[in-house]
């Protein structure tokens, strides 16, 4: 493979903690299986499988897989110098320091963030297989890959734009919402850190998006619940992750916004695995030549 970027796969296993600095220039490090504590600067978060993080030239994490099922990461890792002058800046605009203070932890749930997942098993099969025209498709691969980084990045900073009144901005809910998923939060300590009237967030809140605050967050605790359990992290667990008061609570909720229980859900994600899919999709039998 080109020298200017590189594709590894690794598996951290429990008490075995990687530490990755990115030296070659930019690198993208995507969870295909498990999850990790990850520690970045001062941030410590939970990374689940099929979510993505975003390291500029030099920076460095520390990963932690702290379940008995090993956690499977790729690496991609690329200098600015792969690119021509009149598309870099385009292409690398995601990496710029601004973006990645909104935006460093992708949770892979639009069709964007699958396109990547799918182009990079491409890619790593690509790497195994040197076929006609090789370098082209890597380069061209990288190149998609990186557009549609960018194209996330502006999905999930969109918010950022619709202003509520008296300067209250959606963006700064949802940012505080997603930064205390696995804590109860607490609408007047929101309010307080936010230094907004709760009545005033809960009326504007309702009126941007026409959902409650409430109905949100509790979705949204749902939604990060699922990515826990398809991690595989035992369902006893969960709830405490997810700042569930307790598990029956959790488990009404959970039953409630999806018809089944944790329990039956992680029945079905064991028994129609997303990787198989994936899988299935792109054998050389199932890419019309």
């Amino acid at each position: 493979m080109d020298s200017s970027f590189t594709l590894k796969e690794i598996s951290i296993l429990k008490n075995s903690p990687l530490k990755y600095k990115s030296t070659l220039g930019h690198s993208l490090i995507y969870f295909r299986k498990g999850s990790c504590i990850v520690n970045i600067y001062t941030e410590s978060f939970i990374a689940s499988h099929h979510s993505y993080i975003l390291l500029r030239d030099e920076e460095q994490l520390l990963l932690t897989n702290d379940h008995t099922t090993e956690c499977t990461i790729y690496i991609l890792s690329f200098s600015y110098n792969h690119f021509d002058n009149s598309s870099k800046d385009l292409l690398l605009e995601c990496f710029d320091k601004k973006s990645l203070d909104k935006c460093r932890y992708i949770i892979s749930q639009s069709e964007n963030s699958m396109r990547v997942r799918t182009l990079l098993i491409l890619l790593n099969i690509e790497l195994k297989e040197e076929k006609y025209a090789s370098d082209l498709f890597k380069s061209n691969t990288l190149s998609m890959i990186l557009v549609i980084l960018n194209r996330i990045i502006l999905e999930n900073i969109e918010p950022e734009k619709k202003c509520c009144k008296k300067g209250l901005r959606l963006d700064d809910i949802f940012s505080y919402i997603n930064s205390h998923l696995k804590e109860e939060i607490s609408l007047d300590k929101l309010a307080e850190d936010l230094f907004f009237s709760k009545y005033h967030i809960l009326h504007e809140f309702k009126k941007k998006t026409g959902i409650s605050l409430y109905r949100y967050i509790i979705k949204r605790k749902l939604e990060y619940s699922k990515t826990l359990i398809e991690s595989g992290m035992p369902i006893r667990e969960v709830y405490h992750h997810c700042g569930f008061g307790d598990y029956s609570n959790y488990f009404r909720s959970f039953k409630k916004e999806y018809e089944c229980t944790p329990k039956q859900y992680y029945n079905q994600v064991r028994s129609k695995s997303i990787l198989a899919d994936l899988k299935f999709e792109i054998t050389p039998s199932n890419i019309a030549d």
